[in-house]
């Protein structure tokens, strides 16, 4: 059988790692040259483009810089030590902030500006990625880091003593929509946490056009 080669646009599950997904297709595949364009959280899921053979894991750095778009659930009022579900809570109150607000809030994180990674990240510190001084209990001062906000509306905002407002992100490589959701709540004097993520397109591959691994096994199980 011919060697599998190629870009698969794959849909990363809930609760898988990004690596996860590699190290499933590089089984089924039988390739060992495998990487990812781009990091998904496992509390994530959406498009993770895969790419399979030397030809293709040349292309990587290219599709890994392009523009990312998302659909994020900021839930107010509720801190995560991560940002996200996947954390510990070590704040919770209810909070009642009129939508103008969170509108008017909202929209000023558009465009450039400087977002300080978060500790639950793979940014490397001296050596030792920052999720593993995390799971330690230990916090560095991170650097900031440049991004570009290129569009972000909200789409919903759902009532209730912690609102959960559904936003639609449009960002330059290197964001964290967990930090954006996080810093958000700052502003907003709440607090917040990205209770959901999906991502529904890198560069030029959409939501619409993905796989999931079920599917892409099916089609090349040697």
């Amino acid at each position: 059988m011919e060697e599998i080669q190629g870009i698969y646009n794959i849909w990363k599950p809930l609760g898988l790692t990004s690596h996860d997904v590699v190290k499933k297709i590089r089984w089924i595949s039988k390739v060992k040259k495998v990487g990812h364009a781009g990091t998904l959280d496992p509390g994530a899921e959406g498009v993770l483009v895969v790419c399979i053979g030397r030809e293709y894991t040349k292309t990587i750095s290219s599709i890994a810089n392009t523009t990312k778009e998302y659909v994020v659930g900021m839930t107010l009022g509720i801190i995560t030590d991560s940002y996200d579900r996947e954390g510990k809570v070590i704040k919770k109150e209810s909070v009642a902030i009129a939508d103008d607000r969170i509108l008017e809030i909202v929209k000023k994180y558009k465009g450039e500006q400087e977002q300080i990674p978060p500790m639950f990240s793979a940014v490397h510190h001296n050596g030792k990625r920052l999720y593993e001084l995390a799971r330690q209990g230990i916090e560095v001062e991170r650097a900031p880091r440049k991004i570009t906000i290129h569009d972000i509306a909200v789409e919903k905002i759902t009532p209730g003593d912690n609102p959960e407002v559904t936003m639609r992100v449009s960002c330059s490589s290197g964001t964290y929509i967990r930090t954006l959701c996080f810093d958000i709540g700052n502003d907003l004097g709440c607090g917040a946490f990205a209770s959901f993520i999906i991502r529904t397109r890198v560069g030029n591959y959409n939501e619409r056009d993905s796989i999931t691994l079920e599917e892409f096994e099916n089609a090349h199980k040697k």
